[in-house]
């Protein structure tokens, strides 16, 4: 199982749930976390609002507090972590202020090592069963796009995050086929009027269920989260709120 893009501490609670609702039921053999699990907003370039934004500190024990949780439902997955954009503000907060290095370090805050994560940086990829996974620095403005882009820069199966759109894109020639699934997110969707202004963004709410058989043969269940009513149906079940 694959999920992205939470923006922890500005999580959608719903989505979490269900979240962890499903994964104990499901029991994964893998997981994934693609990146931007926490949203790091005070170090940001952009624009922020001094009163509302949660500070470094907040985030951590918010991200820590997820990690416990799902480590604990997923206790006999192997566990992946890929940093994403957003997490990736903090290392690079402390390669601004040198006096940080060693004393931020958002591995040992996050308790990586002792919840057994193996953790890649971000802009990294790793490969399972011939299938990559990747946080992604491709961004397209409809779902899908994303995707697209993806499975031509990498011209392999794969999931990535980062575009908070769910999707798929497929390419065949005279290697195969090969397919790209951009994951959606699971980020309260608040964050785009903050962001910029959109009331409404064209986000997606989504997880990926995947069964591999063999190297290059996978079989992947998109599910998407509905904005207006969120639920989970895989394998004939229903998980609600």
């Amino acid at each position: 199982m694959d999920y992205c893009d939470l923006h922890i501490p500005r999580e959608d609670k719903g989505c979490k749930e269900l979240v962890l609702k499903f994964a104990k039921d499901l029991q994964p053999d893998l997981l994934v976390d693609k990146g931007d699990l926490l949203n790091f907003e005070s170090i940001s370039r952009f624009p922020k609002d001094p009163l509302g934004t949660p500070t470094i500190n907040e985030e951590i024990i918010a991200g820590r507090e997820w990690l416990y949780q799902i480590t604990e439902v997923c206790s006999k997955a192997k566990r992946k972590l890929i940093l994403g954009n957003h997490d990736w503000r903090l290392i690079k907060h402390c390669w601004e202020h040198p006096e940080l290095v060693g004393l931020l370090d958002i591995k040992k805050e996050l308790h990586l090592d002792q919840l057994d994560w193996e953790v890649f940086d971000y802009g990294r990829a790793f490969e399972f069963m011939g299938f990559v996974f990747t946080h992604g620095k491709e961004f397209r403005k409809h779902s899908g796009y994303t995707a697209h882009a993806m499975v031509e820069r990498y011209n392999t199966s794969g999931s990535s995050g980062h575009s908070h759109r769910a999707g798929v894109s497929y390419k065949t020639d005279y290697l195969g086929t090969r397919a790209w699934w951009e994951g959606g997110c699971l980020c309260d969707f608040n964050l785009a009027y903050e962001w910029w202004q959109d009331p409404n963004p064209n986000w997606q709410h989504a997880i990926n269920v995947i069964k591999f058989f063999d190297k290059h043969k996978f079989h992947i269940d998109q599910i998407p989260i509905p904005k207006q009513d969120k639920f989970i149906f895989y394998n004939n079940k229903y998980y609600t709120l």
